[in-house]
């Protein structure tokens, strides 16, 4: 995962990912935003 997060240079992304984990209360909360954050990158 942190392979992924280093290849995103869109730092709009980067700062909503950023905000909505602030707000996670657990770790897999936090991978779905990852994830979805991430999905949002590649499109």
């Amino acid at each position: 995962m942190q392979r992924i997060i280093r290849e995103v240079t869109s730092l709009a992304v980067l700062d909503g990912v950023m905000e909505e984990l602030f707000a996670a209360n657990t770790l897999e909360e936090a991978r779905a935003i990852i994830r979805d954050g991430m999905e949002r990158f590649v499109q």
